[in-house]
Formats: structure tokens, sequence, C-alpha cells
């Protein structure tokens, strides 16, 4: 296995720095003597006391509507090791207290924290973002490397400033790599969380159209992933490749080592539908020794077959055998409102409510129409949330393209697809109980029904009605 070789800051300078994300330098003043060896004498660390756990080391956040540091006694009055704060406690046995770190800034501190306990593993850490599949990509690729190693990754989706630094500090001891999802709003982000994971390798699974409004628009959304590809390529470290997207090759150039995976040629390894296997996604895979492998998935859509080509090539990459990266993957099972199939009442559910963007919102479609000659079809969309100036004509778009298709029924909730226009006979609902409401009067049975939308428009509410 590859050993881990991280240190130093990204030269990546072209990215602002944002208060959640510092500099190497200021992470260097961050982390205060004598409080990396505390929390190797700890239990883990908490940033909520209403889930800490006795022998846990406790950090204070704040932020605009609650602050850490009002909790600090109460957490010692809990069991917890020792705490980190960046406000004085107002009593005076607690300034004394040699259990109470007091430092700048608490979130730096943990970011700190989970930096020096990265550099202390000795195995490779993996990165990935991307606008779209992140955590499926990220479960596929565990699923894989689980055949070989002892595998540590991000759990659900604790890929911001603070999900990434606790799930480096969850790292155990006996772990062999780990697998770090890394999520992004805005430009500059990726940049800081590389500066805290310090990947030894990582890939991006493509470019969309997700947080048009916090980067700027689809060339904010290139030069922001990028990130994570110019902090491996300032150190010569690998970078993995969907060499199908052009957005992404532009990203990699001619750096190396770069390995390139996609459908066409010039890649390492290559992907081809494999046929028979209905909406499922499902390749033939050829490596880069000739050798040929059938990949199946419970997971449905044209678009999920480059997640599999990714978590293909990093099993490969990592030296998994063929046989052991087929069985990962087809051992995946999705859960938690991702491209999660539920089976309800009469109904057969394709969930994918956790997140949606213009890109998914048609790739998902796309999947559904596929299987309008085996099932009758249905679909309950949600808005998709922070798409920027471009959202009208982005729910606009998703609306026309339903409607192209026969839904029965189609419905539609929330505010921005109450401002587009509708296709005929579709309803649309202001919240997900009223849609819910109205379809628990619809005696639906025997249908397909995708699910999909933001996260906060609550698509998965609907369930109730259906029976």
């Amino acid at each position: 296995m590859p050993s881990s070789a991280a240190s130093g800051e990204t030269p990546n300078q072209d990215a602002p720095q944002w208060p959640d994300f510092p500099s190497a330098a200021v992470l260097d003043r961050a982390l205060p003597e004598g409080l990396y060896a505390r929390f190797r004498q700890s239990a883990g660390v908490c940033t909520d006391t209403r889930a800490l756990k006795a022998g846990e080391l406790f950090v204070a956040l704040k932020g605009p509507s609650f602050n850490g540091n009002a909790f600090a006694g109460q957490a010692l009055e809990a069991g917890a090791l020792a705490v980190v704060v960046d406000e004085a406690p107002a009593d005076a046995g607690l300034r004394e207290d040699p259990r109470v770190f007091l430092v700048e800034r608490g979130l730096h501190t943990l970011q700190a924290l989970a930096r020096a306990h990265r550099r202390r593993f000795k195995g490779p850490v993996f990165a990935l973002t991307g606008s779209n599949g992140k955590t499926t990509t990220k479960e596929l690729i565990a699923a894989v490397l689980q055949r070989r190693f002892r595998t540590h990754c991000t759990r659900g989706n604790l890929n911001n400033h603070i999900g990434v630094p606790l799930t480096l500090l969850a790292l155990p001891d006996d772990a062999e790599i780990a697998v770090v999802e890394m999520g992004a709003n805005a430009q500059g982000e990726i940049a800081g969380l590389a500066r805290i994971a310090e990947p030894d390798a990582g890939l991006i699974t493509n470019i969309g159209d997700a947080h048009l409004e916090g980067f700027g628009g689809p060339a904010g959304v290139q030069r922001g992933k990028g990130e994570l590809y110019r902090f491996l390529q300032a150190y010569g470290r690998p970078i993995l490749c969907w060499w199908d997207q052009a957005e992404l090759r532009a990203l990699a150039g001619d750096y190396q080592p770069c390995i390139r995976y996609g459908s066409g040629d010039g890649v390492q390894v290559r992907g081809r539908h494999l046929p028979g296997t209905g909406a499922f996604a499902a390749l033939e895979v050829e490596l880069p020794d000739a050798e040929l492998l059938a990949l199946r998935s419970r997971l449905i859509g044209a678009h999920n077959r480059a997640n599999l080509l990714a978590a293909t090539a990093v099993g490969w990459h990592f030296g998994v055998a063929g046989p052991q990266i087929a069985a990962g993957i087809a051992g995946y099972q999705p859960g938690n409102q991702r491209s999660e199939w539920r089976t309800h009442g009469a109904n057969t559910l394709y969930l994918d409510a956790y997140n949606a963007n213009p890109s998914s919102m048609a790739a998902a479609l796309e999947s559904l129409a596929g299987m309008a000659g085996e099932h009758r079809i249905g679909a309950v969309l949600g808005d998709m949330l922070e798409i920027g100036p471009t959202e009208t004509e982005a729910h606009q778009a998703i609306a026309d393209q339903a409607g192209s298709l026969d839904l029965d029924p189609l419905v539609f909730i929330g505010p921005r697809f109450g401002r587009v226009r509708l296709p005929e006979g579709a309803r649309h609902f202001a919240t997900a109980a009223e849609a819910g409401s109205w379809l628990s009067e619809q005696g639906l049975r025997d249908r397909l029904l995708l699910l999909k939308g933001s996260r906060s428009i609550g698509v998965a509410a609907v369930l109730e009605g259906l029976g």
C-alpha cells in the first residue's frame, strides 16, 4: 500500500481564504501544547454536549444562533476529559481548571487537531469532491477498498469545515486507508479542506450545476472543485480523472501521475454498458492488464456508471483484485435517501431526496424514462436550491423534461416550481405535507415513483400519503 507523505501548505494561493478555512500558518498556531496528547487519551471528540459521552474531548464551536462556550462547565460535569473554548469562562474555577484549553478560535483548533491526527496516520488518505454523486461514489469506493483494507471513511455527508475534521479525528489506530469526502459551496473551500486532510490522492466525480450561486456560476464551480487537483498536483501526488468530461480533462491537462478512467480512448480503466441489466447501472470494465470485469450494482441510471468506474479505478490504484472490486460494488446497498429503492405499500419508490440540482435531477428523470416500458411510472419533484440567478430557467427545464414523459402522477413541490409553467395535468403543492395528503386520496398502486428534491424541501414526507 502507498504510504502517506502529506506535509506543508498547498502553494495554491489563487483562491480566497475564508474565515472557516485558515491558512497552514494559522493552523500551526491553533493547536495548544498538550492538547493532542490529551486527545490521544480521550474517547473521541464531541462538539455537542447533548451527544457527549464520558471521556470525550469537547470542542466549543459557535455560530449565529449558538455558542458552545456556554456549555463548557456542563461538558466537564458530564464527564468530558477536557474542553476547548475560545471565550474565557466566567467561572473563576473553570478559568484555572487544567482541563480547560483557552484558544483563539475553537473551529481552527478542531481543524488543527484533525490535521495533527491525520499526520500521525501512516496509511494513505484518499479525497474526493464533485458536483454530483460524491457520497454514492465515496460509499462505492469504501465498499471496494474494504475487500482488502481496514477502511475508514466519511460517515454520511460529514464533508464540510466541521465534518472533515471530525472524520479525520475518528480515524482508528488500526485503519489502513481513509476515504474523505469534501463538499463545498464556494471557491476556496476545497483548498481549505485539503490543507486539513492533506490527501495522498483524489478524484473529482464531475463538474455540474451544483451550488452555482455560491461558486459564482459554472466557471466558478470548475475552479472551486479543481482546487483538489491543484493541491495534489503541487505535491506530485496521483489524481484520478473521469476522462469523458471535458471540464475534468481540462483540469487534469497533461499532469502525471494521472489515472484516467472513462469509456473512450486514452484511458487506463475503460468501461462500457453491460447489456441485459435493465435500468440498473452495470459495466463491463477493462483494467490496464486487460482483465475484464462484469460490474453489477443496485443503482439505476446511466449517470451512475461513472461512479462505478471511479470506484473501480480507485480499487485498481490501491491494488484491490478485480474479483474483489466486482464483489464490493455488487454488495453495496444504497440508503439514506440516496438512490434508495423502497417498497412502500403497493408501490416501488426510487428515493433520491437527499439533495438535488439541475444535473442530478435531469439524470434521474432520464433514468426513470428508461424504465417506462417495464412499469407505470410517476414522479414527485421538489425545488432545487442554491442555483442562483438561473433558478427559474433551471426549474422550467426540469418541468419541461418531466412533461415530455408519460408520468402519472406528476407532482411538483415548492415555491420555485410554483413560479414556472408546469405540464398539463401536473399538480403543484407548496409543501410536501400537502402533496402527501393529496397522494393519500389517489389510491396509487403498482407504480414506480421517483421522489427527488433538495433536502430542505422534505420530499420524503410524502411517503405517509402513499399507503
